[in-house]
């Protein structure tokens, strides 16, 4: 693999230094989804932290494949931003993990989408901080989840935010 690659994109050749290329890599809209494998441990510390910011219509699965994502910021390790939808499967042996305290400060953020499934079947999930507004999942209206799907994973610490910021764990 290309010395400091953090990831693969399934049906490509190509090993990408950031997980954001490797999510732009991914064909908009598709049907089957497309499997995105970390090659590396990610970490990063600026605010806001987000990793991955999918503006768009996706349909992908994140393999931790034994490696680990640490933020440290508001929007977290996944963003989805305006208008951005589709279905993300985080799947696989690793650790998400915000170590920020402070306002929406999540590992994944789908305040700002229309539409988005998350399922979770595999990984471990570490909100390091708590406090208000300290989330492994943020949610804020009805508009942004269509569902959440808990199949597998460790969560050890924070709060799924449900519909309009009650709490659903």
């Amino acid at each position: 693999s290309q010395a400091g690659a953090v990831a693969a994109v399934e049906g490509t050749a190509t090993a990408y230094t950031t997980l954001q290329a490797a999510v732009v890599a991914i064909p908009e809209n598709s049907e089957e989804p497309v499997t995105v494998t970390l090659l590396a441990d990610i970490t990063e510390g600026a605010s806001p932290a987000a990793i991955v910011k999918p503006n768009r219509s996706l349909n992908w699965i994140r393999d931790l494949n034994g490696h680990d994502i640490t933020v440290a910021g508001a929007n977290g390790a996944i963003y989805y931003g305006n208008n951005a939808s589709g279905t993300i499967t985080i799947r696989g042996e690793g650790t998400l993990a915000n170590t920020q305290s402070g306002p929406n400060c999540a590992i994944i953020d789908v305040s700002w989408a229309t539409g988005v499934t998350i399922n979770l079947e595999g990984g471990t999930y570490r909100k390091t901080s708590s406090g208000n507004n300290e989330f492994i999942v943020n949610v804020t209206n009805a508009n942004n989840l269509t569902a959440l799907n808990i199949s597998g994973g460790t969560f050890e610490e924070g709060k799924v935010r449900g519909l309009y910021g009650s709490e659903l764990n």
